[in-house]
């Protein structure tokens, strides 16, 4: 799924999933290009179930409102910082959607 235009873009592309029984965890492969001049991919971004759910409840209210907002946040990693979230909101009936995103490849470096 893309989300944007031609020259500036979120995408989410289906990567995993861990089998029912374990939480049905989905994991996507995130792109930003050029999104307020930064490129940037992670290809492995975990979200569980009830994240999904929400998000989706959340902007079917969107588009029919026009009001309020819809976020999806990755699971959460060994970092004070989400790995992926993804706003979507508007200001009332008529306004234009607004879409903000963060996207975090966090690297640990161990100390001996």
């Amino acid at each position: 799924m893309n989300i944007g235009n031609d020259d500036s873009y979120i995408k989410l592309d289906y990567r995993d999933a861990t089998p029912e029984r374990y939480q049905d965890d989905i994991a996507l492969s995130v792109e930003l290009v050029h999104v307020a001049g930064f490129n940037g991919r992670n290809e492995s971004v975990w979200f569980g179930r009830a994240e999904r759910a929400s998000f989706l409840s959340d902007l079917h209210f969107l588009e029919q409102s026009r009001r309020g907002q819809s976020r999806l946040v990755a699971i959460g990693a060994q970092s004070e910082f989400d790995t992926f979230v993804l706003e979507i909101s508007a200001q009332g009936p008529g306004s234009r959607l607004i879409v903000s995103a963060d996207l975090i490849a966090p690297y640990y470096i161990l100390e001996f």
